[in-house]
């Protein structure tokens, strides 16, 4: 009998360790609440280099290799506009590393690809690669500037997207898992607008 109580609380204790890391897995895997965007604030001067990647790990061997779910890309969305400043409407927006296509998203009727996922679904530019490889946009073909970075920010558990002003020189940085805004401008080719 004593050795039947001794393996039940056996039992008992390994099932309610099983369950405690559990729950801890799920509330450290939990996103973080969601609030309505704030105004951004004005712009700030920033480095030529792509915003610190948060990364844990060294991401490189597994987002080189296909098929491999845990490989995180990363995430763009943003506004694509004409040189002319109307929006680009139903254009093919493409993500480049070594002139290898590594990403595509269509602009809808507002000149948006993707959605602010502060304000709805979203439907990214997901961009697949190495850590540090320089990424290179196009639209329609034709390589687009890269306008204004938002960054996602947190003050107060409050989150909010913060737009930065691109200098010309800046180019996006693959850092995976990372989810950024990218407003982009194009010529369409065969214009000439100046």
């Amino acid at each position: 009998m004593t050795r039947q109580r001794t393996f039940f609380r056996l039992v008992f204790l390994v099932v309610a360790v099983s369950l405690l890391v559990s729950l801890i897995g799920l509330v450290a895997c939990a996103k973080p609440p969601v609030a309505a965007p704030l105004p951004a604030t004005s712009p700030e001067p920033i480095p030529t280099s792509a915003p610190s990647a948060r990364l844990a790990e060294d991401t490189r061997e597994l987002a080189e290799t296909p098929n491999i779910p845990h490989a995180l890309p990363h995430h763009y969305w943003g506004q694509v506009t004409i040189s002319t400043g109307e929006p680009a409407i139903d254009v093919e927006v493409t993500a480049w590393i070594n002139d290898k296509l590594r990403g595509s998203a269509t602009t809808d009727a507002d000149g948006q690809y993707g959605t602010d996922p502060l304000a709805g679904l979203p439907h990214y530019l997901v961009v697949t690669g190495q850590s540090g490889d320089v990424i290179e946009f196009r639209v329609d073909g034709v390589v687009a500037e890269e306008a204004g970075l938002g960054v996602l920010k947190e003050e107060k558990e409050e989150y909010f997207w913060q737009w930065l002003e691109l200098q010309p020189e800046w180019q996006a940085i693959y850092a995976a898992g990372e989810v950024n805004g990218l407003n982009l401008i194009y010529t369409p080719t065969g214009c000439n607008y100046s």
